[in-house]
């Protein structure tokens, strides 16, 4: 794709992603009622830098470890789930794969639900995590937009030098 990413078209057959998507309603179902250990879930607002509209956001589930996203920190004192088994044999899969590196098994995980019209803004995924990160998108297609400079266009759309589309059941490896 681009020198350090990798790309996985269907990593994962329909099955699982079904399987996947049912554990997420059920986290977000979870969450919204309170019922996920500390700060595993939360509901995320956007503004539009463009238009200074705020946007719904996204809904995030996080396993494993917090990112404290005001402070831009990986908050370890922060309780939260830990790594659940769905997750557990999802990475199982994706070593057995040889698409994840055995040595760098991931212990946590930032789930974001995007609803139509969620989104987020750009960003650069904190240094802390160990590389390679990976990103897996399921349910429909998405694009992720890439490079330095990345410019609001209003609406919660931006122009970037580089946009990738994400398909149904791809692994997006950045290295």
């Amino acid at each position: 794709v681009l020198d350090g990413l990798l790309l996985y078209q269907d990593i994962i057959n329909q099955r699982w992603e079904t399987e996947l998507i049912e554990w997420i309603e059920e986290c977000v179902r979870l969450g919204l009622s309170g019922q996920l250990a500390g700060e595993t879930f939360m509901q995320s607002t956007y503004t539009d830098h463009a238009t200074g509209k705020r946007g719904r956001g996204r809904q995030v589930l996080q396993y494993g470890s917090y990112y404290d996203y005001a402070n831009h920190r990986i908050a370890p004192e922060v309780p939260v789930e830990p790594l659940h088994p769905i997750l557990l044999k999802l990475v199982d899969k994706l070593v057995h794969q040889g698409v994840l590196p055995q040595a760098v098994r991931p212990d946590s995980a930032i789930i974001n639900l995007y609803r139509p019209g969620d989104n987020i803004p750009p960003h650069i995924d904190h240094m802390d995590y160990p590389r390679p990160f990976s990103t897996l998108s399921l349910l429909s297609d998405a694009d992720m937009l890439l490079g330095a400079h990345i410019e609001p266009r209003g609406n919660g759309t931006f122009r970037a030098p580089c946009t990738i589309n994400l398909s149904r059941r791809s692994l997006l490896i950045l290295a």
